[in-house]
């Protein structure tokens, strides 16, 4: 106990506690805001997915919506190293989604494939598009 005008025993101008409880209600708060408290890991998907029930904030978009968007632009424009700019596709757009994610080749097994390939074709730059090298 203390008495009236006594400081308690843990409110001394120097005690660090008040800066503590301040950055560990700082870092709950931040916490709260972590995927893991709305989300859980899939092991089917290799991703976190929100909980059920849980709502997406408000301004968020989902993962969905911005593969949705990637997808949507990167079927319309091609890349130009020339131009070091995006430009874009002239004709039908190239389906993405479709394109496989992932690749159960090896590093080295793409590049020696890409090699191969390179030394039977040429870049037309007319049609947009690699053509075999005609001997």
């Amino acid at each position: 106990m203390h008495l009236p005008g006594q400081k308690k025993r843990n409110e001394s101008e120097n005690s660090p506690l008040p800066v503590y409880r301040g950055l560990i209600n700082r870092w709950r708060s931040l916490y709260e805001d972590q995927p893991s408290t709305r989300h859980v890991w899939n092991d089917g998907l290799g991703t976190y997915v929100l909980k059920e029930g849980a709502a997406v904030p408000e301004g968020v978009k989902t993962r969905a919506q911005i593969v949705a968007e990637r997808n949507k632009f990167l079927a319309s424009y091609r890349w130009n190293d020339g131009k070091s700019a995006w430009e874009p596709i002239a004709g039908k757009p190239r389906d993405v989604a479709a394109e496989p994610l992932d690749c159960g080749k090896t590093r080295a097994e793409i590049q020696k494939d890409c090699t191969a390939f390179l030394k039977t074709h040429r870049w037309d730059e007319a049609s947009g598009t690699y053509v075999a090298i005609k001997k």
